[in-house]
């Protein structure tokens, strides 16, 4: 009877721990995202502005780091992302920058990290497309 429950508690184990490792997932970074044809002419600003509408809309809190950059940090119940947006007329990068309580190995990491960026991916594409429908 030990034994089984050794072997029990033992098994358990491993399916808590292994379910830990399935929270996480590769590291998702929007790269080179285009921007639509219609808002290639439009100003830097307007495009920084859609993003920064975006981002806030989401729970992001959006710093202008200079023009072609905004640093984009969440803090959702006790976790922190940290995303560097690299824009220009032509397209934009949403990259990992850092991150607290999200297990980031160099690889992977939690998976409502990556939700979060393609969100936020799905969002500056709406806004963008929105802005480009009226030029």
């Amino acid at each position: 009877m030990k034994a089984f429950f050794k072997i029990a508690l033992f098994s358990a184990f491993v399916i808590f721990v292994s379910g830990c490792e399935f929270k996480l997932a590769p590291l998702y970074d929007a790269s080179m995202v285009p921007i639509p044809v219609k808002m290639q002419e439009a100003p830097l600003s307007e495009i920084a502005e859609i993003i920064n509408k975006a981002g806030i809309r989401r729970g992001w809190a959006m710093e202008d780091d200079g023009i072609g950059k905004i640093t984009a940090t969440l803090n959702e119940r006790g976790h922190k992302a940290v995303a560097d947006i690299l824009y220009s007329q032509t397209n934009y990068s949403i990259i990992y920058d850092s991150s607290v309580n999200l297990n980031y190995n160099g690889t992977k990491i939690h998976r409502n990290y990556n939700r979060w960026v393609k969100n936020l991916e799905k969002d500056i594409n709406k806004g963008l497309n929105i802005a480009a429908l009226s030029k």
